[in-house]
């Protein structure tokens, strides 16, 4: 049962107040009445339904593989609170498949002793006929999520040449056939040939200039020409350990004869067990609703059922409920007593805005949320098919977000917290309102906000199709034809444009990376993700914080010193002027232990001359063209943006001239190249003068 207030605006403020003043008051009585009437009917309907859930998460097999159980769920035949998001399964004809990010692998076998996962990737591995496919569709490196997974000492690095020159004959010498294996594929009726060279050996096979590469993990063995490598490599797979699972958890369920199952609105592990008696002990969490406007029963969970102990356990148990629900109830009349007292001074921000509901997700007053459009949960989980995992954009350590359609035919990205806690809610405050007061055409837009009151904190963003710079240089959107070089011009000056807008409004980003930079499908960029920016006050040029960022793009400054200023973003965005004109990682462990870092292996090769051996060898950087020009201007501005002290390194502003300068007036529009500050004033920045005009922009 459940009782709806909505004010009507009937002229009278003191019928209003009136009835605000006492709704109140009914609801807690109707609430309590209902949650004690209740009580029983929901016992009983949860007793089937768990029943059903205990039952739906037995293990599975799948060809070879049996008794297949948490965190792996299978896609195919369970529901998905029988694992872990990250580890579904896809039963096919005896085969498993799994998705990594974004990448899909066979599953070669599983030790869920040990939590270790041999693996192979589905578009090199044929399952059915045993073939190794050495020249796949894209030229994409193996990529696992080190938030859940981590390769095991088993493993070594190898890389996969494409398109490469002549090997010199030196190389061929009896000396040096260990390091590589030289094979071949068929592409369209064209022989494709293939070097295999340990990650460690990569850097003397430069003289090469070949124009793509894999990078695959395999089995540590040592290469040997024409000894069947690639076949050995590939077909065997390589490990990984998993973990970060809630492991103690379920071990512990196990332990007492459970199954584990997983609760994605609390990112927990659930633990389902059932007596051999048929009895079951029960765990009930009580839940005082926001604002007192409810008091229900938010879960329900089947305790670990102790054999020996069952009937003295329950005892307690219930000893433990009853002074629960007496506690609760001497806590709710004070603070209802307190509430009532002070209830005319609630209500009088309510008569202001008689058109709010007093359902929990409306309730929230529009300054709350920067005055931004709210939404309420139940209107996103349509939008997003339920959050289905097809609609899946990407994930990081704290949210996931999901493509969605809007009634009113808006395309949206959702952005999911994983779970609430103070600093989540301090971020997701953080993010709204940084994209509240911004506006700019190289920023991504905010189309509104979850009330904070709302079943789970969401944000919503405009559309961004085209995926990420880190898609199109080293993801799923990386093609043997790379990204042109002008249309990489482009990103760098639209995101220092951006960058500049930023530090003028007082804000700094604090986590340029390229997965944070979007594109639409014109390639014309979209900066997102604000949960680590910082709203600078307007008279400091630094803040004392502790250090966030991404590995490969934190300032190192900032990592030591824990003072942040506007010159860590011109550091970050140097590392992503490395990224263009490399297409290399910012941080890739298969790289040699001095080379993991791109940053620290640019600034070596910046000073010993040599950043030709890292450039992107589809790129014009042989000839004196003007793209070899523009590549060496970007090189330039990188190194200077890339200095460990920040006072050595130049603004936003600077930056962003420097790039127009590099790129050329007369190939770029104006909007492109113009710097918005936070007043309205685009300046249009030229090699010779720079010239103002007016701009409408709501900030």
């Amino acid at each position: 049962m459940q009782l709806n207030f909505r004010l009507q605006d009937t002229g009278s403020n003191y019928t209003k107040v009136n009835m605000n003043k006492y709704s109140s008051q009914i609801s807690l009585t109707f609430y309590f009445i209902n949650t004690f009437l209740l009580f029983p009917l929901l016992l009983s309907q949860f007793y089937g339904t768990a029943d059903e859930m205990y039952t739906s998460c037995e293990p599975f097999n799948c060809g070879n593989f049996v008794n297949i159980t948490y965190p792996f769920w299978n896609y195919n035949t369970q529901p998905s609170y029988c694992g872990h998001p990250k580890f579904m399964l896809d039963c096919q004809d005896g085969s498993l498949t799994m998705e990594i990010k974004y990448q899909k692998f066979h599953i070669l076998r599983i030790d869920q002793a040990s939590q270790i996962l041999r693996i192979a990737r589905e578009d090199i591995w044929d399952f059915i006929s045993g073939d190794i496919e050495l020249c796949p569709k894209h030229y994409t490196n193996v990529d696992i999520d080190f938030h859940f997974f981590n390769y095991t000492s088993n493993n070594k690095m190898y890389i996969m040449l494409y398109e490469c020159g002549p090997l010199p004959d030196s190389y061929y010498s009896p000396s040096n056939q260990d390091n590589f294996e030289v094979t071949s594929c068929d592409i369209e009726g064209k022989i494709q040939i293939i070097y295999i060279v340990s990650s460690a050996k990569l850097t003397d096979f430069s003289v090469m200039k070949c124009k793509n590469s894999i990078t695959v993990p395999g089995k540590t063995n040592s290469l040997k020409n024409n000894s069947g490598v690639a076949k050995s490599v590939l077909d065997d797979g390589f490990e990984v350990r998993w973990n970060g699972v809630g492991d103690d958890t379920c071990h512990n369920c196990i332990k007492h004869g459970g199954r584990c199952g997983y609760k994605r609105a609390e990112n927990a592990v659930m633990c389902l067990s059932k007596d051999p008696k048929g009895k079951w002990n029960w765990k009930m969490k009580l839940t005082a609703g926001n604002k007192f406007n409810s008091l229900y029963i938010s879960s329900f969970s089947r305790c670990t059922s102790y054999t020996q102990y069952n009937y003295l356990y329950f005892l307690f148990f219930m000893k433990g409920v009853i002074s629960s629900v007496l506690a609760t109830l001497v806590i709710l009349a004070s603070i209802y007593i307190y509430r009532r007292r002070s209830n005319n001074s609630h209500v009088e921000s309510y008569i202001q805005s008689p058109s709010i509901s007093l359902q929990p997700s409306k309730r929230i007053s529009k300054s709350k949320n920067f005055g931004v459009e709210h939404f309420v949960f139940e209107d996103l989980d349509v939008a997003t098919e339920y959050f289905s995992i097809d609609n899946r954009l990407g994930d990081g350590g704290s949210a996931e977000v999901f493509y969605g359609k809007l009634l009113d035919g808006r395309q949206v990205a959702v952005k999911r917290l994983f779970e609430y806690s103070i600093n989540k809610e301090k971020q997701f405050l953080n993010e709204v309102e940084i994209l509240a007061r911004v506006v700019h055409p190289n920023l991504v837009l905010l189309y509104g906000c979850t009330s904070l009151i709302s079943r789970e904190a969401m944000i919503v963003y405009e559309y961004v199709s085209n995926g990420s710079l880190y898609d199109h240089l080293h993801g799923n959107k990386a093609t043997s034809e790379k990204l042109p070089w002008n249309i990489r011009m482009r990103i760098a000056v639209e995101t220092a444009d951006a960058l500049n807008y930023l530090h003028a409004s007082n804000i700094v980003h604090r986590d340029i990376k390229s997965s944070n930079i979007l594109l639409n499908a014109e390639c014309h960029v979209k900066v997102a993700d604000f949960g680590l920016s910082r709203i600078f006050p307007i008279d400091k040029s630094r803040v004392l914080t502790t250090p966030k960022g991404t590995s490969g793009y934190l300032d190192p400054e900032y990592n030591k010193t824990q003072e942040l200023t506007y010159k860590s973003d011109v550091f970050s965005f140097g590392v992503v002027l490395i990224e263009l004109i490399t297409c290399l990682r910012a941080y890739d462990i298969s790289r040699k232990k001095e080379d993991v870092v791109l940053y620290e292996m640019a600034m070596n090769k910046f000073q010993n001359q040599t950043l030709t051996d890292i450039m992107d060898h589809t790129l014009d950087f042989n000839s004196d063209s003007k793209e070899n020009q523009m590549i060496n201007g970007v090189a330039e501005l990188a190194f200077r943006c890339l200095q460990i002290s920040s006072h050595m390194r130049p603004t936003m502003e600077d930056v962003l001239q420097n790039l127009v300068n590099i790129q050329g007036v007369n190939e770029i529009q104006p909007e492109a190249a113009s710097s918005s500050n936070p007043d309205g004033e685009i300046k249009l920045v030229n090699n010779a003068s720079s010239s103002t005009k007016q701009k409408n922009a709501s900030v």
